[in-house]
C-alpha cells in the first residue's frame, strides 16, 4: 500500500512537472505575442498605490497659499512706473485729387494698343497650353492612382485580417494559460490530500 502511494505521488509529481513545462511554453508564446511576461500582467493590480504625500517634489505646492494670492502678488500696477513725458504723434492723411479713368475708358485705351492685344493673346494661349498639359498628365496618372488605391485597400484588408488573427491567438493563449494554471492547482491539491 505504501508503494502504491509513492507511485501515485510520483506520477502526480511528474504530471505536475509536465503541466508546469507546458505552462512555461504557453507563457513564452504569450510573451512573444504581446512582448511582456504574462506573470507581470497578473502582478500589476498588487502594485503599491501612490499616496498624496508621495508626489514628486516638483508637484508639491505650498498648500497655505491660494492660487489667487500667488497671482495677485506678481501683478505690478502701472501707476508706480514712470516713463517720463510722452510725445504725441499727429498723423494726417492728405488726399490729392487724381482723376481715375472709368473702366470703359481703360478698356477702350487697351483695345487700341496692338502690342497689348498681342500680349494678351500670347498669355491666353500659354494658359490654355498649361491647362491642356495638366489634363494630359491627369489622364496618364489616373490609372496609376487607381492601382495605388486598390493596393492600399488590399494592404488595409490584410492588416485587419492579421490583427483579428493575432487577437484570436492571444485569446486562445490566455485561455490555455488559465486552464494550465487550474490543472497545476488541482494536481497540487491532489498531492497535498
Amino acid at each position: 500500500m505504501g508503494t502504491e502511494i509513492l507511485k501515485s505521488f510520483g506520477s502526480l509529481q511528474s504530471e505536475l512537472e509536465q503541466a508546469k513545462n507546458s505552462l512555461k511554453g504557453v507563457d513564452a508564446n504569450i510573451k512573444r505575442l504581446i512582448g511582456r511576461d504574462p506573470s507581470e500582467l497578473s502582478a500589476r493590480p498588487n502594485q503599491k498605490r501612490i499616496q498624496p504625500n508621495d508626489e514628486p517634489p516638483s508637484k508639491r505646492r505650498n498648500s497655505n497659499v491660494s492660487v489667487f494670492k500667488r497671482l495677485s502678488e506678481r501683478l505690478v500696477p502701472d501707476d508706480d512706473v514712470h516713463h517720463g513725458p510722452q510725445k504725441q504723434i499727429i498723423s494726417k492723411v492728405i488726399v490729392t485729387p487724381k482723376e481715375i479713368p472709368s473702366r470703359e475708358e481703360a478698356l477702350e485705351a487697351q483695345n487700341k494698343d496692338e502690342k497689348f492685344k498681342a500680349r494678351n493673346r500670347r498669355m491666353f494661349g500659354a494658359l490654355l497650353g498649361t491647362l491642356q498639359k495638366f489634363q494630359q498628365e491627369e489622364t496618364k496618372l489616373k490609372p496609376r492612382e487607381e492601382k495605388r488605391k486598390q493596393l492600399e485597400r488590399k494592404i488595409e484588408e490584410h492588416e485587419i485580417k492579421e490583427k483579428e488573427e493575432i487577437k484570436k491567438e492571444r485569446q486562445e493563449l490566455f485561455l490555455s494559460r488559465k486552464k494550465k494554471q487550474t490543472e497545476i492547482k488541482i494536481i497540487e491539491l491532489k498531492m497535498m490530500g
